[in-house]
């Protein structure tokens, strides 16, 4: 078999914070979310979470996961790591926290998973400007 089988991304759930009941074990993905909305620009989220499920890999890879805003391609976030495969079977759970994210540009942003230089997933979201009430 050359080289390594490419891993599948089952998901990418953006979401305000994830939990692990630590009887089951199941992630508890609170307050999942397509939209940021904010008054003013630039604007600071304050807390959220990726969550990532990758499976069909083989060993060892290089994660890469980016967000960037479509339009300019500007990354406001990007951070790699080493990702293990027990067997083609296993599923891999991700929870990756992000604080302080700032969004200069509103607008659609993806958020793409990378391995090994290879983009297997992503799913996008929008920060969008919301006009302030006009006082008559």
């Amino acid at each position: 078999m050359p080289g390594k089988p490419t891993p599948q991304c089952r998901a990418i759930v953006l979401c305000d914070v994830i939990y692990r009941d630590e009887l089951s074990k199941k992630l508890i993905l609170v307050g999942t979310f397509h939209a940021i909305y904010t008054m003013q620009l630039p604007a600071v989220h304050p807390l959220m979470s990726v969550y990532l499920a990758v499976t069909e890999g083989q060993g060892e890879y290089v994660l890469r996961l980016r967000i960037e805003h479509v339009e300019t391609q500007q990354a406001i976030f990007e951070t790699k790591g080493p990702i293990a495969f027990e067997s083609p079977n296993h599923v891999n759970e991700l929870n990756v926290p992000l604080g302080g994210l700032s969004f200069v540009n509103s607008g659609a942003y993806d958020v793409q998973l990378w391995l090994d230089d290879e983009l297997i997933g992503q799913t996008k979201f929008s920060v969008n400007l919301l006009e302030r009430a006009r006082h008559s």
